[in-house]
């Protein structure tokens, strides 16, 4: 089995690689940090990995919530190996359930989902309901965005972009700067609220040719995800807590998720779409409000 696409000797992993296919000696990258009795799953968008989380995970305010926090990398991102298996929501799910397994840790989970994460979570929520607590989408996909004309063209576009990439970083082409540039814009974090040693990651991962191949099969699998997703919500998903935080790019298509559950709160930052790293305390508010929701069953459904 490949190696993660980031040079572990260089950038040790945040957290530890749990073996979750023996047969092939696959790993994903599991990063934890917190103790209590519920524990958060961290879920990136595409194409971003858990260094994406770094300011979340960094907050005092969520250190004092008594819960654990776990972000990890799905397959072929970040420090967790590839995988031959179609990268769509279902496959992505699987995993992490394994690593999660492995490592010992069981639910209950609130599953924080970050627009491609969001579909991930709301298919965790599908595949083990009881061990969901509750969910907090961020800016969210959701099951019906291709028939959007515009998000159709934007998908295709990024097919089309990361199919070139691909190629450009099995011969070192991406690191042509004003490439890089490019990439960058589309596919990684804003710089000016990184720290130093998360953006080393962050470009770390890019340059790998790994990368730029993950992030292609991963949106070539999208109205795959798309599918799956659309058969896990079609009953909703009861009263499990929902809070959709959208950004001031957000949709009103993500805001219906929040009517999936009866227990539901829609909340609103003034960030842009990358809501983890220009504004994270705004996600450990929404925290905090998805375990108000579940400790008091009565609560008020609000929008702010």
């Amino acid at each position: 089995m490949a190696n993660s696409c980031v040079k572990q000797w260089y950038y040790p992993p945040l957290g530890d690689r749990i073996l979750i296919e023996t047969e092939t000696g696959r790993h994903l990258h599991l990063y934890c940090l917190g103790e209590g009795n519920m524990t958060l799953l961290l879920d990136a968008g595409l194409p971003f990995t858990s260094v994406c989380w770094s300011r979340v995970m960094a907050s005092e305010k969520l250190r004092m919530l008594s819960l654990r926090y776990c972000s990890f990398d799905r397959a072929g991102y970040g420090w967790s190996d590839p995988s031959d298996e179609v990268l769509h929501s279902g496959n992505g799910v699987n995993d992490l359930n394994r690593a999660l397994q492995v490592k010992g840790i069981k639910g209950p989970f609130i599953y924080v989902g970050w627009s491609f994460g969001g579909f991930q979570a709301q298919y965790y929520r599908y595949m083990h309901p009881t061990d969901i607590a509750g969910l907090v989408l961020i800016d969210s996909c959701y099951h019906n965005m291709t028939k959007n004309i515009s998000f159709e063209n934007d998908l295709n576009q990024a097919l089309i972009l990361t199919f070139l990439t691909k190629h450009l970083a099995s011969i070192g082409g991406m690191r042509i700067p004003g490439f890089f540039g490019l990439v960058l814009k589309e596919a990684g974090a804003p710089s000016t609220t990184q720290s130093k040693i998360d953006q080393a990651r962050t470009n770390a991962i890019i340059y790998s040719p790994l990368f730029s191949d993950t992030a292609y099969r991963e949106l070539d699998a999208f109205r795959k995800s798309e599918e799956l997703v659309a058969s896990a919500v079609k009953d909703g998903f009861g009263d499990t807590p929902i809070v959709v935080l959208l950004s001031q790019e957000g949709e009103a298509y993500s805001e219906a998720l929040a009517y999936l559950s009866t227990r539901r709160r829609i909340l609103k930052t003034q960030s842009d779409h990358y809501v983890p790293y220009n504004d994270p305390d705004s996600i450990v508010d929404a925290i905090e409000h998805c375990l108000s929701l579940i400790t008091h069953s009565s609560e008020q459904i609000t929008t702010q």
